[in-house]
Parts: structure tokens; sequence; C-alpha cells
């Protein structure tokens, strides 16, 4: 009995000891295919360059690149991977395949643990994958689009995040409010940001934010929603996108960096092409507004600055630039045909509860089916006038209160309601037409009494061309070269 005992005993000590070593083989082959998934996970965020073979947009999974070489078989694949190795701190920068269509079907679901899934319950649906940290996308001519039901925007940038994008075409984007959000409003049809978005080359189509259940409040920001940091440095088209307040951008940034520069926004419709917000501030420079037909193509309650820009065949029941609140500067810049079209209406500029300071403008055939034509000034609005011309129709200038109009050096207007102009029948300026630089402008004709009848001239006129030439300058926003003098 004693034997069998022992015997037992011995068997019991072998068993424990297999299963020891079955333990240890086990956590050895955990161990080594966790160390394998680190060292995977490593080289692949330590790729600064991710290249997309193929057209494909890829399935809504949370499936990445390719850790070797850093391709990726879908464009999903590509934006994933630069979220999911987002705490790296390693820029990526991702190619398209020249001349690519990727056409979004479904909008992306949230991977990753948590915080995704909490931002699209914050903020909506969105195409592909956050970005959270610093992305480059070079679009090569590709276009990204949305063809489904399902409403997404395609991008959203955190408050940490950077994408930098050019020469791409963002089309087709329906950016919606979760539907668990009590206040229904949807904000970013394309791009809703909030950390830095940087575009160059970039076109918006068709963009609109959605509602639920159709069901809406109000909707912000057709083409962008920003609450972060904007720029963009040229060749950007925004047309024919949508949204109650800023059908093309709603700024919603205190940022002194938000700028645009060298873009063209046509063909909008709804309250307004560009919102900016109370105690937010955008710089608009060398850009064009064309055949919007909006309420206001401009509308602040902030800060706004506006520099060598044409706005030419807009029209709406406001101005084309509206603003009631912060401060206007609107500076050697051309109004052409532009025209209110309700009773209350005004062609140009109105302002309220602001200082303006317009300067070296040229507005030219303001018209309005009210009897504001170029510039209508409440009682609490204080605009400084320098070097401008203004023609168009009766009531040039509509003003609540006199003295709230400064008037330095010489001022043109084609009628007697704009106190401290003088008083001409023709400024005989040229069509609408491409006079050299950015933008469209109206050349002064040979013998026009705009030339050398201007003061206090920028050093520069709309085009970015030297002021004066001669001894003084010429009234309105281009300063004509010596063979026309």
């Amino acid at each position: 009995m004693l034997r069998l005992i022992s015997l037992d005993n011995r068997l019991q000590k072998v068993i424990v000891k297999i299963c020891g070593l079955i333990i240890l083989v086990i956590t050895l082959t955990g161990c080594i295919l966790f160390r394998d998934v680190v060292e995977r996970a490593s080289e692949l965020c330590a790729h600064e360059e991710l290249t997309i073979t193929t057209n494909e947009v890829g399935e809504a999974d949370n499936s990445l690149c390719n850790y070797e070489d850093g391709t990726c078989d879908s464009l999903r694949a590509a934006v994933r991977t630069a979220w999911f190795c987002r705490g790296d701190d390693v820029p990526k920068t991702i190619h398209l395949v020249p001349d690519a269509e990727y056409v979004i079907r479904r909008s992306e679901i949230p991977g990753f643990g948590s915080e995704a899934r909490r931002l699209i319950s914050r903020s909506g649906q969105n195409g592909l994958a956050h970005v959270g940290s610093t992305l480059f996308i070079e679009g090569n001519g590709a276009t990204i689009s949305r063809n489904s039901g399902d409403a997404f925007r395609f991008f959203h940038v955190l408050e940490n995040g950077s994408l930098t994008m050019r020469n791409v075409t963002l089309k087709g984007g329906g950016g919606r409010v979760h539907e668990s959000r009590r206040l229904f409003i949807s904000r970013g049809g394309a791009i809703y940001n909030e950390g830095k978005l940087t575009l160059s080359g970039v076109s918006f189509i068709e963009n609109q934010p959605m509602v639920p259940n159709g069901i809406m409040e109000t909707s912000q920001g057709g083409a962008i929603y920003n609450r972060g940091e904007l720029m963009i440095i040229g060749s950007t088209i925004f047309r024919e996108n949508l949204a109650v307040d800023g059908s093309a951008i709603y700024n919603h940034s205190s940022s002194v960096n938000n700028l645009i520069e060298g873009a063209l926004f046509e063909s909008h419709s709804g309250k307004h092409t560009i919102f900016n917000i109370i105690n937010s501030e955008i710089n608009i420079t060398r850009s064009t507004f064309s055949n919007n037909n909006t309420e206001s193509v401009i509308l602040s309650r902030g800060n706004l600055l506006v520099e060598s820009t044409t706005f030419n065949g807009n029209q709406g029941n406001s101005a084309s630039v509206t603003a009631f609140g912060g401060n206007l500067i609107i500076r050697r810049s051309t109004f052409s045909g532009e025209r209110g079209i309700t009773p209350n209406g005004v062609g140009a500029i109105q302002c309220d509860n602001i200082e303006a300071e317009l300067q070296d403008l040229t507005i030219y055939n303001a018209r309005s089916d009210g009897i504001r034509s170029a510039l209508l000034v409440y009682e609490n609005c204080s605009v400084t006038l320098i070097n401008n011309v203004f023609h168009g129709e009766e009531n040039l200038c509509t003003y609540a209160n006199q003295d709230n109009l400064i008037v330095i050096g010489t001022n043109f207007s084609t009628d007697n309601s704009c106190p401290g102009f003088m008083v001409i029948d023709d400024p005989r300026l040229g069509d609408l037409q491409d006079n050299g630089g950015p933008t469209l402008t109206h050349m002064p004709l040979p013998n026009s009494p705009l030339i050398d009848s201007g003061e206090a001239c920028l050093p520069e006129d709309q085009r970015g061309f030297t002021r004066p030439v001669g001894n003084t300058c010429d009234v309105g926003a281009v300063e004509v070269d010596n063979s026309s003098h």
C-alpha cells in the first residue's frame, strides 16, 4: 500500500513538471508572437511614406499597410495606419494613385479603442479614420467622393492633429451629426477641423452637411467647419457646396493664422458662402468670389481682413460683405456687378457695430432692387474711406450718421450720395478681365479721371504692382502703367 502511494506521488510530480513545461512553452510562444507584433508595428510606424497601390477604398475594418515597405492596398488602410501610429511622432505622407477616383460607400467603423467611438458619437460619422497626428496627403489629381445613402464627411482633424492636402478633389461629402445628439447641428460636409488644416490645389465640390431623419436646426460649413487653424495657400476651388450657415466655410476659430489665399468660391447658395462667427478671425487675399447666390457672400461677426480680392456677379438679399461685429478691413479689391435682390438689399458692403476701413476699392456697376447700391452704414459703424471709386445705380452710399464716414484723400462716386466724395459722370473703366496679377480687375482707360488723382494709396495695387506710377497714384484698385498716363 505504501509503495502505491509513493508511486502515485512521483506520478503527480511528473505531471506537474510536464504541465509547467507546457505553460512555459505557451508563454514563451505568446511572448515571441507578441514581440513579433510589437516589432512589426514599430517597423510599420517608422515609415514616413505610405504609397497606395490601387484605387480601392477598402473595407471598413482594421487592416493596415504593409509593415515591410509601407505600401497600402487601399485608401482606408493608409489613413488608418496614420491613425494607428499617431503616438509615434513620425509624420506620414500618403501618396494617392495619380488621377484615381476613390468612391466611399460606407462610413468608417471606429477602431483601436473607445476614443474613436467617442469622437464619432460627438461629431458624427467619417468616411476615413480620424487624423490625430501629422499627416500629408499628396493627391496627384485624384478624387475622393461619397456615393451612398449613408451620410458622412471625409476627414475629422483632431485638436492635436495636422492635415496637409495637395492636388486632390473632395466631392459629395455629407457630414452628419450623430443620432444620439440632442441638438441637431451638422458640421463640416467634407472636413471638420479642430487642429491644423493646410490646403493647396484642393477642390471642394457639392459637399453638404446632413441631419438625421430630415430634422434640421442648422448646418454649418458645407465644405469645411473650422475650429482650429485653417491655411489655404493657393489654387483651391469651392464650388456648389451647401449649408445653412457658411456654404463653403464656417469659421469658429480665433486663431490669427486663419488665411485664405488664392481661392475661388463660385456658385454657392444658402445664407452665406463664408460665415465668420463672433470672436473669430479670418484673412482673405488674392481670391475670387463669383456668381454666388446667397444672402451674403461673406457674413462676419468677428475680425475680417480682405485684400487683393475680386467679387464678381454675386447677388443676394444682403451685401456681398456684411460685417456685424469685430473689425472690417477691405483693401485694394474690386466689386463688379454686385446686386442686392430685395428691397433692403445692398450691392457691395454693409456694416454695424464695428470699425471699418475701406481703401483702394473699385466698386463698379453696383446694383440693388432696393435703394442701396454700394455701401450701407448703420448707426454703430464707423467707416474710414481712402482712395475709392464707387460706380453704379442711385444711392451708392446710405448711412445713418454722416459723422460716421471719415473720408481721406480723393474718393470718387457717380452720384452725390457719398459725403466727401468727388462726383464724376463716368470713371472710364475697362471690362473686367485679366490685367495681370491673380484676379480679374477693371483697368482705367486712357483719359480716365481716376488717373493721377489719388492720395494716400497703398504701395501696391490689387495685382501686386507697385504704385504710384508717376508722382501720384490712381484712384481705385488698379494703377495703370506709364503708357496709359
